[in-house]
């Protein structure tokens, strides 16, 4: 019997649609990024998270309990600024929120979202940036950078559709499911799987740091690949302006939440192993806007530009950041630092 036309293009179109269905039928029964339902540990996933959405549900859960009052908040340099170090100087409850690739407006909404929240004090704030924060001045919109609804203001299923769609990318699908079935870990999976768990600390969100016993074991041969020889014949160099009136817009919003909130703010602008150091107009304006003695730059700073003080070629180590908060705190907020040095670190 001769089958129909229109039922062999329904068949067909079932054949095509089906596993679509089932992959997000799949992706909703695991929720792999952690952002459909809420949980009490997120922690101990396996597959690398949007940390904005992370940082942001757990500090929904627990700010109830811990009372936080202080935020180190930026890009992921914040890893190399530890609570327990920061507290040492500002004697209260902080909390690390913050997101991977963070820029500005990001920033901004982020703090816009704090201020919202009932009784929350914001008597200190650490903000941790690099040069690449102000390259746009937009708000994120990928994945693994776009904020939740209740602080982007963007609709749940706008959101959600984000998510999902990364998810069904091969280069995170495939991946994902071959980690699901064989639960090996492999060179393929970076980015997408996280070797070692936990991630973060659970009340604080400082980052727990594998890398400092890779240190440890490997000692001088952690840093000989070829990425750290690039990094040892870099010549110093400067950055092209990069701050410009939309930017200054988005300072002067910081400002404003600041001052309504007696926020003692300190910006630092972190070491880089590629040298660049930050245009001097950029942290005169970034000064300009926020107030002397508010804005430290260490991305000219020789010594903590050494190698063997980065985990890669992106992020600095906690004795650096150990180091760059003993140096900012010790000094008073009104008298400015040197246009192209950091507070206080002296050369050994």
């Amino acid at each position: 019997m001769k089958k129909h036309p229109l039922a062999i293009l329904c068949l067909k179109a079932s054949a095509l649609i089906l596993p679509f269905l089932l992959l997000v039928a799949y992706y909703i029964q695991r929720d792999p990024f952690m952002v459909i339902r809420h949980y009490a540990d997120y922690d101990h996933s396996h597959i690398c998270q949007n940390e904005g959405y992370v940082s942001w549900q757990k500090y929904k859960r627990y700010r109830d309990t811990e009372r936080y009052d202080a935020f180190i908040m930026g890009n992921s340099c914040t890893m190399a600024f530890a609570c327990a170090d920061w507290n040492r100087h500002i004697h209260g409850r902080p909390f690390r929120l913050f997101c991977n690739n963070l820029g500005l407006a990001d920033l901004l909404e982020q703090l816009q979202a704090l201020d919202r929240q009932p009784r929350q004090p914001l008597r200190h704030l650490l903000v941790v940036l690099d040069r690449q924060s102000f390259v746009n001045y937009h708000p994120s919109t990928g994945a693994m950078h776009i904020m939740p609804p209740e602080v982007s203001h963007k609709r749940w299923l706008k959101v959600q559709t984000v998510f999902l769609q990364a998810f069904l990318d091969p280069k995170v699908l495939l991946p994902y499911l071959q980690y699901e079935l064989t639960g090996q870990l492999r060179s393929s999976m970076r980015g997408i799987v996280n070797a070692h768990v936990p991630v973060r600390t659970t009340y604080t969100n400082d980052a727990i740091l594998a890398q400092e016993d890779s240190i440890r074991k490997q000692g001088e041969a952690y840093w000989s690949g070829d990425s750290w020889k690039h990094a040892r014949e870099t010549r110093p160099s400067t950055s092209p302006r990069l701050l410009f009136a939309p930017h200054v817009r988005l300072l002067r919003e910081i400002r404003t939440i600041c001052r309504r909130n007696n926020t003692d703010l300190r910006l630092v602008i972190g070491p880089n192993t590629d040298r660049i150091a930050m245009n001097p107009h950029d942290v005169a304006t970034l000064r300009a806007v926020l107030g002397h003695g508010r804005v430290y730059d260490y991305s000219n700073e020789d010594r903590l530009n050494d190698c063997h003080n980065f985990y890669d070629a992106c992020h600095y180590r906690r004795p650096v950041g150990r180091q760059i908060m003993d140096a900012i705190y010790r000094q008073p907020t009104r008298p400015s630092p040197s246009q192209h040095q950091g507070a206080g670190l002296t050369k050994k």
